[in-house]
C-alpha cells in the first residue's frame, strides 16, 4: 500500500448522514495529503443470511498494519459479530484507531452527546408540550449508540414518574422500513397509541409518519414524533421533523485531525465529544418556519424524481445488457457505457484468477477434486493474487497486471498522489469473488443506485464465472466419454468420431491416409507375471511412445485392451517405416531407463488409403489389422 494512508470501515450505502461525515474526514485527509481507503458494505444485522457473509468479508481483506490509522465508523455496523470481530482485529495491530460513537476499551473515541441531546428532546415533548404518554423506536438491540438514547428517554420518564412498558419501546434497524413496522407495533399496543412517539433517527421517525398516514393517523395532531440526526429529508419531510443536529462535516474533520496528531506522535485526545442540541419542528408540535420555500422544493422534488426515473431506466438497461453476456469480453464491452454512472475517476474489478480462468481444466488428473476445493476456498477467501478484469480511467479500459491481494490495488496506483478509495464487494452470496475498487467516488451519488449497478456486476460475473465452470464440466464429461482413462487416448467412441473426420478430410482434399495398427507384445505374460499394475504401465509406455512419434495431425486411439491405432494424413510407405521405427526406439529407450523386468515392444503393421482410393475406412482398418498380425507372427518366430 501507499504511504499516508487511512483505513475507514463504514456500512451502509444509502443515507445522508454517513455520506457527510465521510466529505469531512475526505476534505480533511485531501488537506495533509492523505489517502483514504474506504471499506464499505451494504452488510445488514442478520449475519446468518449468506448475502451479509459475502458483504462484510470486505472488511477481512486489508492488512491493516499497511495504514498509517484507522477508523472505525462503528454506528453503521449494526451486526454485533462482525463489530466485535472488527473491534479485535483493529487492537492486534499497533496502528492509532479511533472509534465513532461506539465506546471500545483499547480504542480511541469519537463521537456527539447521545445521552444529553436524547434528554433534552424527551424533557421538551414532557414538560414543553405536556404529552404524558411517550413511546420510543430504538435501534438494535445492543447498539452502544442506540443504546445511550433508549437509556436518556428512559431516565427522564423515570424521573417524571412515568413507568416504561415493554410495549412502549420498538426495536428497529435505523431503516425505513422499521419505521413502517413500528407504526404497525404502536397502533396494535392493548393500551392504545401514545401522545408522542421519539425515535432513535430520521429515517425510522420518516417510515413511522407514512405508516400512520395509511390508517389515518396525523402527525403531530393525533401522534407526535421526533427524530434524530437532522438529515435534509427530515427538514423537509411533511410534516418537518424535529430532530437532533449532528455536526458531520465538523466531527468527520475533527477525528481525521486528532487521528493525524496521534500517527505524528503528537499531543491529541483518546475521546471526542461533541455538543448537540434538539431542533424542534412541525412533528413534534412546533410551528416553526424553516427549510426549503415551496418553490425550492417543487424544484428539488423533480429534479430527484427525474434523477431517480434516469437512474433506475440506466439501471434496468445495464440488468437486461449485462444478463446476455456470455462471456466476461462481452460482459466488459456491455458495462463500459455504464461506468460513467458512477462519477467517479476511475475503475478496477478485481477478482480471484479463477474466476476469470477456472481452476477446472480438464487437463487436471483430480478434476472433481479439483472443482470441489476450489467451492470451499471460495467462501470468506480473497487468493494471494487478484486478476484485473477491468480497468477503467479517462473513459477507456486499459490493461492491468495481477497484483498480489496484500497491495489491495494495481501497481498503477501506488503513486504519491493523495485519493479516497472505496473497496466494496464483488460476491454471490456469501462466495468471495473479488472487489471494486472506486477511485475518488462522488459521495453525493446516490447510495441505493450505486448498491444495485454493484449488484448487476456480482450477478453477471458469478453467472459467467458459472457458465465457464459448466462448460468445463461438460468439457470434462465429453472427455471422460471418449478418452481412454488409462492412456489418454482417444477410445472407440473417439475414435468413430474423429477418425471418420479425418477420413473424410483426406478423401475432399486428396491426401494420403496412414492406419497403423499397433499391438503390445506378451501383455498377458507382464500381468500373470508381474501383475496388473505392470500390465498397466506397458500399455501407459506403448501410449507415450505413439504419442511422441506422431505428427500434429495424427491421431491415437485405444482400440481395444493391448491394440492401438494412429492415423495421420501425407504419409508415404517411406514415411510410415520411419514412424515404426521411432516408436520402436522409443521403448527401447523408456526399457533402458526403467529397466523394468520384462521387455516391452509392440507388433505394427500399417495400410496407407492412396487419395485415389475407393477403400472404405473400415477396410483400410482391417487391412493394417492384417499386417500387424503378419508382424506379430514374425516377432513370436524370433523368440
Amino acid at each position: 500500500m501507499k504511504n499516508n494512508n487511512i483505513a475507514v470501515f463504514t456500512t451502509g450505502r444509502d443515507g445522508e448522514a454517513w455520506k457527510v461525515l465521510l466529505e469531512g474526514i475526505r476534505n480533511k485527509a485531501t488537506e495533509q495529503g492523505f489517502s483514504l481507503s474506504i471499506f464499505n458494505c451494504a452488510g445488514s444485522l442478520d449475519i446468518s443470511r449468506k448475502f451479509d457473509v459475502g458483504e462484510f468479508n470486505i472488511f477481512r481483506l486489508a492488512n491493516l498494519d499497511h495504514f498509517d490509522g484507522i477508523i472505525l465508523i462503528s454506528s453503521t455496523i449494526i451486526c454485533k459479530e462482525v463489530e466485535r470481530e472488527l473491534f479485535e482485529e483493529v487492537k492486534r495491530h499497533s496502528v492509532p484507531a479511533v472509534s465513532m460513537e461506539i465506546k471500545e476499551e483499547g480504542l480511541d473515541f469519537a463521537g456527539i452527546d447521545n445521552y444529553d441531546a436524547m434528554r433534552d428532546m424527551i424533557e421538551h415533548l414532557l414538560d414543553f408540550h405536556k404529552y404524558e404518554s411517550i413511546g420510543f423506536i430504538a435501534g438494535p438491540k445492543g447498539n452502544q449508540e442506540s443504546l445511550r438514547r433508549l437509556n436518556a428517554y428512559e431516565d427522564v420518564l423515570k424521573e417524571h414518574g412515568i413507568k416504561v412498558h415493554a410495549e412502549d419501546v420498538f426495536y428497529g434497524n435505523y431503516g425505513f422500513q422499521s419505521g413502517l413496522k413500528a407504526a404497525e407495533h404502536f397502533i396494535g399496543r392493548a393500551s392504545g397509541l401514545p401522545r408522542a412517539i421519539a425515535s432513535s433517527n430520521d429515517e425510522m421517525a420518516m417510515g413511522l409518519i407514512r405508516g400512520f398516514e395509511k390508517h389515518g393517523i396525523k402527525v403531530p395532531k393525533d401522534v407526535a414524533v421526533t427524530g434524530f440526526d437532522d438529515i435534509a429529508d427530515a427538514v423537509n419531510y411533511e410534516p418537518r421533523i424535529s430532530s437532533v443536529a449532528r455536526p458531520r462535516v465538523e466531527l468527520g474533520s475533527v477525528i481525521f485531525e486528532n487521528l493525524i496528531h496521534k500517527i505524528r506522535g503528537e499531543e491529541a485526545d483518546n475521546d471526542i465529544i461533541m455538543k448537540t442540541e434538539p431542533v424542534f419542528r412541525e412533528s413534534c408540535g412546533c410551528w416553526v418556519r424553516c427549510g426549503k420555500s415551496f418553490k425550492e422544493f417543487r424544484h428539488d422534488y423533480f429534479v430527484n424524481r427525474e434523477t431517480n426515473l434516469s437512474n433506475s431506466a440506466i439501471l434496468n438497461e445495464m440488468t437486461e445488457k449485462l444478463t446476455d453476456c456470455d462471456t466476461f469480453d462481452e460482459m466488459l464491452k456491455s458495462l463500459k457505457d455504464f461506468i460513467p454512472f458512477l462519477k467517479c475517476e476511475g475503475l478496477y474489478l478485481c477478482v480471484s484468477p479463477e474466476v476469470k480462468g477456472h481452476p477446472n481444466s480438464i487437463d487436471s488428473p483430480d478434476f472433481m477434486g479439483r472443482l470441489k476445493q476450489y467451492e470451499k476456498d471460495a467462501v470468506l477467501a480473497y487468493p494471494k493474487k487478484m486478476t484485473v478484469l477491468a480497468a477503467y480511467k479517462d473513459g477507456n479500459y486499459f490493461e492491468a497486471d495481477d497484483f498480489d491481494t496484500e497491495q489491495l490495488l494495481p501497481e498503477c496506483e501506488h503513486t504519491d498522489e493523495a485519493k479516497t478509495y472505496l473497496f466494496s464487494p464483488i460476491h454471490f452470496q456469501d462466495r468471495c469473488l473479488g472487489y471494486a475498487i472506486i477511485v475518488n467516488p462522488n459521495f453525493e451519488m446516490n447510495g441505493q443506485s450505486f448498491y444495485q449497478w454493484l449488484m448487476n456486476v456480482n450477478i453477471s460475473i458469478e453467472n459467467i464465472r458459472r457458465k465457464n465452470a459448466l462448460n468445463d464440466a461438460l468439457q470434462r464429461l465429453e472427455e471422460m466419454y471418449i478418452r481412454d482413462g488409462l492412456t489418454n487416448l482417444y477410445n472407440r467412441f473417439g475414435f468413430e468420431r474423429f477418425s471418420v473426420n479425418l477420413y473424410d478430410m483426406c478423401r475432399s482434399e486428396e491426401r494420403p491416409l496412414l492406419i497403423l495398427f499397433a499391438d503390445l507384445n506378451k501383455l498377458k505374460q507382464i500381468n500373470d507375471v508381474y501383475g496388473h499394475e505392470n500390465g498397466d504401465v506397458a500399455i501407459r509406455t506403448v501410449a507415450k511412445a505413439l504419442v511422441e512419434s506422431k505428427a500434429e495431425e495424427d491421431i491415437c486411439t485405444r482400440f481395444g485392451g493391448d491394440e492401438f491405432i494412429l492415423m495421420g494424413p501425407d504419409y508415404t510407405a517411406k514415411k510410415a517405416e520411419t514412424l515404426i521405427k521411432t516408436v520402436e526406439a522409443t521403448l527401447q529407450k523408456a526399457n533402458a531407463d526403467h529397466q523394468y523386468p520384462y521387455k516391452i515392444s509392440a507388433s505394427m503393421g500399417y495400410y496407407i488409403i492412396e487419395k485415389d482410393s475407393a477403400i472404405s475406412l473400415e477396410e483400410a482398418v482391417d487391412k493394417a489389422d492384417h499386417q500387424m498380425y503378419q508382424a506379430k507372427k514374425r516377432y513370436m518366430e524370433q523368440l
